[in-house]
């Protein structure tokens, strides 16, 4: 398993949205079974819940093929929050 803490950059959602992410590792085919869910930034973002939802992976044929994963992150608290995503990889 291999574990990246903060990808992507750091980005602020308001209280009631919701962000959808794509993710991949450019042309290498596939990285099995991956989970994402949101790194809330240390520097304030309190009080507030996010929720990660609609997880999957996609095979497509741009250039080779290549793998995309996707995950929704829902903001269910009452205040806004910076975060980013982190990702579990199992191989």
């Amino acid at each position: 398993m291999a574990f990246f803490p903060s990808v992507g950059p750091i980005t602020y959602i308001a209280s009631g949205e919701t962000h959808f992410w794509e993710y991949g590792w450019g042309d290498e085919p596939d990285h099995g079974l991956n989970i994402a869910g949101p790194n809330l930034d240390r520097n304030g973002s309190f009080g507030t819940e996010l929720v990660a939802f609609d997880q999957g992976k996609q095979r497509r044929l741009a250039f080779g093929i290549t793998s995309i994963y996707y995950v929704s992150i829902k903001n269910v608290g009452p205040f806004g929050a910076y975060y980013n995503l982190q990702i579990g990889s199992f191989e």
